[in-house]
């Protein structure tokens, strides 16, 4: 692995991640043994979601590589001790039963390894990294604190605390990732090849090859969208104008997303979402998520135009106007007499999910679309709306606390529609036959 010492430690979160089979495990298991043989007296900690995985995985790996003298004890916890007096052990999550962590409280070691990651909650993670470390040793016999973590394909927070930045080139000391392909792994079996020949296309790319952002594509509606290429870090320029796109909901939340627009000197136009605003109940109303927007860039903006949903040019939300009239008149100082881009008719879905899909897969000339990492909501959004039969968005539906049945996806991906669409309106209507009006 990259460079650690004793007194001085180049990188100390090390993730082995990729693909199935790719012997994760042995090689994390292996180094914690080198680490407590090295160390005496040191204390190492393997953590996985649930006790029952991890007694049936991790620990049954263990005792395959645990040398002689080696005392395994099985209760409460799976312990190993060896004859140095350094110890192992393994310990549950089990956030469902624990949700605030308590079984982390005061827990003292010297590293950990974090098994299956992605499995695990991002308190953990955090948890984790406040209490390696912990345990003293003398000067002489202190080891350098550290966490390794296994993990597989995935979308959630080891997927962006390692694979993202390491794709992007981005991923920087403290940090270390290694990709695991069981190719990699000399003790597959040609039998386990057999095997996983017979998977799907994308099973296989996902789960074989390691292709993070492999997706079934007959159902997802965003089809070409990739958390890889086209989420990064948006910086917010004072001296563009600032597009703003809503879509008029209530449950999960009413949606702004915030948008500026640039060329750059090979005449690529880049559309980037800098920020959102998820409006919940009981601020979820266009007028909350202008004065949000205008509580915390108001002053560092000087023009704004406006897109968003056609039904907000009928809606009455305050029984004063329209939404959009509501919003023109919080923003009114920065707003000119062609700020007005919302439409009158919403696109074809059919048609702008064709093309929206071009422009992610590069396809259209010169357009790309970029999301900034905190627009969570609206990155989840496009990677996890689905499409239904008549191809529209599929309409999942979930309930809230208090009963009240909503739809779980599509809203703020509805607001990259428009202002998409509207910001390219040429070019959507030259990709689909036909000009769509907006008003204003």
């Amino acid at each position: 692995m990259a460079e650690v010492s004793g007194r001085g430690v180049g990188n100390r979160y090390f993730a082995y991640g990729g693909a199935i089979r790719g012997g994760k495990t042995f090689v994390c298991l292996f180094l914690l043994i080198l680490l407590a043989k090295r160390y005496p007296k040191s204390r190492w900690h393997v953590v996985r979601a649930t006790d029952t995985l991890i007694r049936e995985t991790s620990v049954q790996s263990f005792l395959k590589l645990a040398p002689g003298g080696v005392v395994v004890r099985n209760s409460p916890k799976v312990r190993a001790t060896f004859p140095n007096g350094s110890t192992i052990t393994f310990l549950a999550e089990n956030i469902k039963a624990d949700p605030d962590l308590n079984s982390f409280l005061g827990l003292e070691t010297n590293g950990f390894l974090l098994e299956q990651a992605e499995e695990l909650d991002p308190k953990t993670w955090e948890k984790v990294k406040q209490r390696v470390g912990s345990w003293s040793l003398p000067p002489d016999q202190m080891p350098p604190g550290l966490v390794l973590s296994t993990f597989n394909p995935n979308d959630g927070w080891s997927r962006r605390v390692w694979y993202e930045p390491f794709f992007k080139g981005t991923l920087k000391p403290p940090y270390f990732y290694l990709p695991a392909l069981p190719s990699d792994n000399p003790f597959v079996t040609a039998d386990q090849w057999a095997t996983w020949s017979e998977m799907d296309a994308v099973s296989q790319k996902i789960f074989i090859t390691g292709d993070w952002d492999a997706r079934r594509n007959d159902n997802a509606f965003y089809y070409a969208f990739s958390r890889t290429a086209h989420v990064r870090e948006v910086e917010f320029n004072p001296a563009l104008p600032v597009h703003l796109s809503f879509d008029q909901n209530v449950l999960p939340y009413l949606s702004l997303s915030c948008w500026q627009m640039h060329r750059d000197g090979d005449g690529v136009e880049w559309l980037q979402c800098f920020d959102i605003f998820p409006m919940r109940p009981p601020t979820a109303t266009s007028s909350a998520a202008a004065e949000a927007f205008l509580a915390k860039y108001g002053d560092k903006v000087q023009t704004i135009f406006l897109y968003g949903d056609a039904s907000g040019n009928k809606r009455d939300t305050r029984g004063v106007g329209t939404d959009y009239e509501i919003v023109k008149r919080i923003l009114r100082r920065l707003l000119n007499n062609r700020s007005d881009r919302t439409f009158a008719q919403n696109p074809n879905i059919v048609k702008r999910r064709e093309w929206i899909n071009a422009i992610f897969a590069g396809k259209r000339p010169n357009k790309r679309i970029v999301i900034d990492p905190k627009c969570k909501e609206l990155a989840d959004d496009l990677h996890g709306v689905k499409t239904d039969a008549n191809g529209h968005k599929f309409k999942q539906i979930a309930t809230a606390e208090d009963g009240q049945r909503y739809e779980k996806f599509g809203h703020f991906s509805d607001t990259a529609d428009y202002i998409t669409t509207s910001i390219w309106e040429d070019d959507f209507a030259r990709y689909s036959g036909g000009l769509m009006r907006i008003s204003g």
